[in-house]
Formats: structure tokens, C-alpha cells, sequence
């Protein structure tokens, strides 16, 4: 009855915004591949790569690899290069990606030998990364560079740790659930160096320095890093929260659960239909906001961004309202009146932006997120229709009004103003042969992203909350459902809480 009742659940309540997980902060959901109680790491390591034929993991040597000899064991890679420039670098990765039903994924490297500079890098890479560049080089990328301790993406390199000598022992680790990336140095967790990341990853290190030779731990021998115990602690923690967030909601009134998921997501029709079958009257306040919803949701699935942010600005005057900071339609308008004096207007436009100051909220955090996607998205929307300039104009406004903000920011920028690099016909033409690492942000699932982050906001606006009530329902499910087929000392727990 039970397995029964959640196939029943998942199949007629789980749109494609439910399995969103980069959606939102969501309340992560734990669940690991092993009980550590009865079950050795040696035996479970293969669970936590896309391994249906349980293979062995250990370098990818089918592959081209320049600058490299590869063990015969194939898990110790020894750069013979000359290192002479920046493409000279070795790069070799894991034979099968990370699997994405294991909540942590992690692998190791030890040190052989090194110079006393230790061009080493190790991260996560996608299956088309180049192998002549470390990983962080690239868009969709992820290193922590031995030379000088810093990470790295998008080419860009940050402060995070020490760097790496002969006999070091450094890891790597992805948390599917969270989409962030960790790493570890002699057995120290160093925090967590890059958030919000998603793709279907590859253990990769590179290599740039005469006789400079590492080991890889896969999984197959015991980590320097205790693993086990930084899930065990996190698990605590979400039991905590699990609790906390169910006390919210009452189960005993399941219509109303669905009623409030529906206008959170702003399925008119079927909430329409619903209320119908029940009785249901909504308030006129009620009937507004399921309609700005959907109204909203249709202008970005539309491409009308500009028509989008009109109807959040009549609702939400004091929260959405895109123009009060840095009034930028006006001058969108003045760009477009001279081409040849682009650039001057680009300088003096953004001279009369004020940076928008850090939020002290959560909700101020959620309405300045929600804000900066829609105006990616519009950005996007400008590059699609090949208006270039006014696309530039307004990055160039955006990553000043958000400089003051995480530098999370000024990454998704990045990437998005990266469209402008390709010819339009290969961005529009999804057939094309020209590679394109960010051709994501012109998908459906985008704009589902920042249709879902605004409803956050509204939600936030209107309730205190950013989720609707099925939703924690479902995540909490999700855990208790996961958790029961590893551990029942654990799912007793959840059941208690």
C-alpha cells in the first residue's frame, strides 16, 4: 500500500518544476549509498559512479591523452611533457561519471612526486572538456589548483586553500542533492568552494610539470577524508530541519495542500477546475495572484520579459519593481537612437548606477535573486533576437547594479553575456554542430528557472514562505523513501521526529 500510494503521488503530482532541483535553496535531502554500521567503503564505491555493469574505475585511457603515461593499473597518471606553454597541459579523468542518484560523490589523489610549484589541479569536468586545459578553464567546470591553493571556474581564480606538496593527499567531492562542490586536503574538509553547480561530472586531474605524478582513489581504498561522518552529522541536522518544516503544514486537509501548490505554480485551469469539484470560492485577492502568476509565466515562456516585469510592478510596486534602482528602460531607449556612440552610452549609463546594497533579509535575498534572472533572461532574449548592443548595454548595467552582491552574480552574468560569443544562427539552431557549454540558458528548463524563483518571491511576499506545502511534503518523502532502503535505525528516527 505504501509503495503503491507514493507511485500514486509522484506520477499525478510531480511536474517538471518538482524535480527542479537547482530551482531554489532547496531543503537538501539526504541519502547516501552506505550504512556504515555493516557495510565497507570498499564494497559500496562503485554505487557512486554511472556504473551499470560494475567496472572497474580508474583512468579513462580510451581517450587521447597528450603529455601522459598511464600506469598499467591505470590509477597512477605521471606527466612527461615539456610544459612549455599553457596547452601543454596533461589532463586525464575517470573512466564513468559521477552517478546522479548518490548524494555525494568524492575521490582522491595522493602526490608521488611534484615540483616545488605543483602545477596539479583536480576537479570535475563534463564529458567534452578539452584535455589540454585544467579543470576551471572552461565554462561547466570546476579546480583547486596545487600551485597556489586558489579554485578556480570560468578561468577566474579565488583565495580557498593551501597549495599542494609531494605525499599531499587531495580530494574532490560533489553533493548532488545541494549542487555544490567540495574539497579536501590531508583529510581536512576546506568548505564548500562552488555552489549551484550542475551537469553530469567526471573526476578529472591535470597535469603541467616534468615528472609530477599522482595517484587516484576512486573509491577503492579507505579515504584520507572521513566521508562517512561529515553525512552521519549532516543527517542530524536535516532531521532537525525535517521536523521544522512539517510542523508548518496540516496534513489533515490534503485538498488545501494541492489547492496551494497549484496557485503557486499557477495552473489556473486545473485550480479552476478544482475548485469547481469542491465548492471552493476563492477570495478575489486569491483569483489576482493565481492570474499574475500564470499572466507572468506565459510572458517569459514568450519571450515578452519587458511585459513580465509590468505585471510584477503593478502587484508588487514596493518588491518588484524593476526601474526604481537604475531606470533602466530609459535607457535602454537612448542606446538604441545612436549605434556609433555605443560605447560612450555604455560608460555614461552605467556612471548613474547606484550598486544595489547586500540584503539584510531573507526576503530581500529572494526578491534580488528572483529580479536578476528576470534580467538575464531578458538579456538572453535580446541576444536571441540579435539585438547585440542593447544586450551589452544592459549586461553592462546588471553586473553593476549586482557588484556589490555575491559573486555568484557576476558568474551566471558571465555565462550568459558567453551567448554573445557565438554566431546567432548556431545559438537558435539546436542542430548545430558547433559546440555551445551554455546552450542550457536558452532552454525551457531556464526560463522554468526563473518562473520559479519569482514565484518564490511572490510566495515570500504574500506568506513568509518560498515553497508551497506539497512540495516540502514531496522532498520529505522523497528522504523517508531513500533513507528506507539503507538504514532503519535512521527512518525510525525520521518517523520519531
Amino acid at each position: 500500500v505504501q509503495q503503491k500510494s507514493q507511485t500514486l503521488w509522484v506520477s499525478l503530482l510531480s511536474p517538471k518544476s518538482m524535480s527542479n532541483s537547482f530551482t531554489f535553496d532547496n531543503l537538501p535531502l539526504y541519502y547516501d549509498n552506505t550504512n556504515d554500521k555493516s557495510v565497507n567503503q570498499e564494497d559500496t564505491y562503485l554505487k557512486q559512479y554511472d556504473n551499470e555493469n560494475n567496472e572497474q574505475i580508474n583512468f579513462n585511457t580510451i581517450e587521447t591523452i597528450r603529455n601522459l603515461h598511464i600506469s598499467q593499473d591505470k590509477l597512477t597518471a605521471t606527466y612527461v611533457g615539456k610544459g612549455l606553454h599553457s596547452t601543454d597541459v596533461g589532463v586525464i579523468r575517470a573512466n564513468k561519471p559521477f552517478n546522479s542518484t548518490t548524494n555525494v560523490c568524492y575521490f582522491e589523489i595522493t602526490l608521488v612526486d611534484c615540483s616545488e610549484s605543483a602545477k596539479i589541479c583536480i576537479g570535475l569536468t563534463l564529458e567534452k572538456f578539452p584535455l589540454n586545459k585544467h579543470p576551471g578553464w572552461e565554462s561547466n567546470s570546476y579546480g583547486f589548483h596545487g600551485t597556489d591553493g586558489k579554485k578556480i571556474e570560468d578561468a577566474e581564480a579565488e583565495r580557498y586553500g593551501n597549495g599542494f606538496k609531494k605525499d599531499d593527499i587531495v580530494g574532490c567531492g560533489y553533493h548532488n542533492q545541494k549542487k555544490e562542490v567540495f574539497f579536501t586536503h590531508n583529510g581536512k574538509y576546506l568548505g564548500v568552494a562552488f555552489k549551484k553547480v550542475y551537469g553530469r561530472f567526471y573526476a578529472t586531474i591535470g597535469l603541467h610539470s616534468a615528472n609530477e605524478s599522482v595517484f587516484a582513489n576512486f573509491g577503492q581504498e579507505k579515504f584520507a577524508f572521513n566521508l562517512q561522518g561529515m553525512i552521519n552529522k549532516e543527517q542530524q541536522q536535516y532531521l532537525i530541519k525535517v521536523k521544522q518544516n512539517t510542523s508548518k503544514i496540516d496534513i489533515s486537509k490534503p485538498n488545501s495542500i494541492v489547492l496551494d501548490y497549484l496557485s503557486h505554480f499557477g495552473y489556473k485551469n486545473t485550480l479552476d477546475k478544482l475548485n469547481v469539484a469542491l465548492n471552493n470560492q476563492p477570495t478575489q485577492h486569491e483569483q489576482e495572484l493565481i492570474s499574475l502568476r500564470e499572466n507572468f509565466k506565459n510572458c517569459i515562456n514568450d519571450g515578452k520579459i519587458k511585459e513580465g516585469k509590468a505585471l510584477l510592478k503593478k502587484y508588487y510596486p514596493s518588491y518588484l519593481d524593476f526601474e526604481n534602482n537604475d531606470d533602466i528602460n530609459n535607457n535602454n531607449n537612448s542606446s538604441s537612437s545612436s549605434n556609433s556612440n555605443s560605447s560612450n552610452n555604455i560608460e555614461d549609463d552605467c556612471d548613474n548606477i547606484n550598486p544595489i546594497e547586500k540584503p539584510k533579509s531573507k526576503l530581500s535575498k529572494r526578491i534580488q535573486q528572483a529580479k536578476f534572472l528576470v534580467y538575464s533572461q531578458e538579456i538572453i532574449e535580446m541576444i536571441k533576437a540579435d539585438d547585440l548592443i542593447n544586450a551589452v548595454l544592459l549586461s553592462r548595467k546588471i553586473s553593476v547594479l549586482y557588484s556589490s552582491l555575491s559573486p555568484i552574480f557576476d558568474r551566471y552574468l558571465k555565462k550568459v553575456v558567453s551567448l554573445l560569443a557565438y554566431q546567432h544562427e548556431h545559438l537558435i539552431n539546436q542542430d548545430s554542430e558547433i559546440y555551445c557549454p551554455i546552450r542550457y540558458l536558452l532552454s525551457n528548463k531556464h526560463k522554468e528557472l526563473v518562473i520559479d524563483s519569482v514565484n518564490a518571491a511572490i510566495s515570500m511576499i504574500e506568506t513568509g514562505e518560498e515553497y508551497s506545502q506539497l512540495e516540502k511534503l514531496m522532498r520529505q518523502l522523497n528522504l523517508v523513501q531513500e533513507k528506507s532502503k539503507n538504514s532503519n535505525d535512521y527512518i525510525e528516527n525520521i518517523l520519531d521526529a
